[in-house]
């Protein structure tokens, strides 16, 4: 029960920040935002296709290869990928990752597409529980032909619930 509530605590806390990080992007506590907001004003007006939502922490390389794969596959499709794993420094903490992503989901991205694994992650799940709450339509994404290819299925986000594996009271 305690973890339930703690999850749910964080997804409020981390929607709480996506709106709250579009007027704070370049304002880091240590000056740590400078290289990224170069990057973000480039990009500011763009708008994209897809935001990739997947795992990163605990992963070789932050599994920037697989979001990075994803993304070249779907750019050749004709499709605007806004990649977390190309744009997030390592420099920067978790907090400060969030802020940029779910700012991306909320007003840069038309859908998200989910990469494999993306249930396990607390921030996939924090983006995919914010493109539900702002009517996003969801993808799953599958690598076929020996990954030379990746396919897109959508999914409901209307049957998108939190936490996995809670039951509900009856």
């Amino acid at each position: 029960m305690l973890e339930s509530i703690v999850v749910w605590v964080s997804i409020i806390f981390w929607s709480c920040i996506a709106c709250v990080s579009i007027y704070g992007l370049t304002c880091g506590r240590d000056g740590r935002y400078a290289y990224f907001s170069k990057i973000w004003k480039r990009k500011e007006k763009q708008q994209f296709d897809f935001y990739l939502a997947g795992p990163m922490r605990n992963y070789k390389n932050k599994n920037k290869d697989m979001f990075l794969k994803v993304a070249t596959l779907l750019r050749e499709q004709g499709y605007t990928i806004f990649n977390p794993g190309e744009v997030n420094d390592d420099a920067l903490t978790f907090q400060e990752c969030m802020n940029i992503d779910l700012d991306a989901v909320v007003n840069r991205c038309a859908n998200i597409a989910f990469l494999p694994d993306w249930k396990q992650s607390l921030g996939s799940n924090a983006e995919v529980f914010v493109a539900f709450v702002c009517g996003k339509s969801g993808y799953q994404t599958r690598l076929v032909k020996k990954g030379t290819e990746v396919r897109l299925k959508r999914i409901s986000l209307k049957r998108y619930r939190l936490p996995y594996g809670v039951k509900k009271k009856k």
